[in-house]
C-alpha cells in the first residue's frame, strides 16, 4: 500500500522500555488519507554506501509480530503519527485542496 502524501523525518527516537530509546532514525514516510503511516523509508548504510530501503507497516498493529522489524516498524510509525501529527495534517490538507482544484466543476 502506497501513501497519498510522504514527509521526511529525522531524529525520531523509538521507545524500548521505560525511559529508554533506541537509536535516532532518519528517512520519509508514507501517509494514507487518514493521517496514517502506511509505509517508511529508512536511512541506512550498506557496504560503506548510504542507501535508503522501504518497508511497508503491518496492516493490522495490534498483533503480535513474528518478525522482529515489523514490530519496530509499528513503533516507528506510531511514533511518527503521534510527534508529527500537525504537520501531516497540514500535508493532508494540502493533498486535498490540489485534488479540489483538480477536479473539474460540475456544469450547471
Amino acid at each position: 500500500m502506497s501513501g497519498v502524501v510522504e514527509i521526511e523525518f529525522a531524529d525520531i527516537v523509538i521507545p524500548v522500555a521505560e525511559n529508554a530509546f533506541a537509536f535516532p532514525c532518519e528517512g520519509s514516510a508514507e501517509i494514507d488519507p487518514d493521517g496514517a503511516v502506511v509505509a517508511i523509508s529508512l536511512d541506512v548504510s550498506r557496504r560503506g554506501y548510504m542507501d535508503r530501503m522501504r518497508f511497508d507497516v503491518p496492516v493490522d498493529r495490534r498483533r503480535r509480530h513474528e518478525r522482529l522489524i515489523d514490530g519496530l516498524l509499528v513503533v516507528l510509525a506510531e511514533t511518527i503519527e503521534s510527534e508529527r501529527k500537525e504537520y501531516i495534517q497540514f500535508r493532508l490538507a494540502d493533498w486535498e485542496e490540489s485534488l479540489a482544484i483538480r477536479e473539474p466543476e460540475a456544469a450547471e
